[in-house]
């Protein structure tokens, strides 16, 4: 939709859920400072397990999850998060990134593991990177 020339994005009802719930979970972990440099995150994504993976001849722990949601879909939403929340100043700031996509132990809670870091220096290139 376009109003005055501009257009209008909306959000589904899950995606503003999502995004709620990610700013009441992180806010009781928010530093009291922006990080101001380079910054490191690595995110586990632990999805709820299908239950047709719940069966006894099933891995217990974490098993890989490579159906949807996409991983960079919701990863975006949760960097544009912690962004607002003042964790680091623009998600631009993200140099060193991991991200593991996961269904559930079973029995186990979906949730998301977040781990941030500064990275203390960049490493030098050398011929063996090209």
């Amino acid at each position: 939709m376009i109003r005055g020339g501009k257009p209008l994005f909306f959000k589904d009802r899950a995606t503003a859920n999502y995004e709620n719930s990610i700013i009441a979970l992180a806010a009781a972990h928010k530093p009291a400072h922006p990080i101001e440099g380079p910054v490191g995150i690595k995110l586990t994504l632990v999805l709820s397990r299908p239950q047709a993976l719940c069966r006894k001849k099933d891995p217990r722990g974490l098993i890989l999850a490579p159906k949807r949601p996409d991983w960079d879909n919701l990863v975006k939403g949760l960097q544009d998060q912690l962004s607002k929340l003042g964790f680091w100043r623009d998600d631009g700031q993200i140099t060193d990134a991991k991200v593991e996509k996961r269904y559930a132990e079973i029995d186990g809670a979906a949730r998301i593991e977040i781990e941030i870091w500064e990275p203390a220096h960049v490493p030098e290139l050398t011929d063996t990177l090209l």
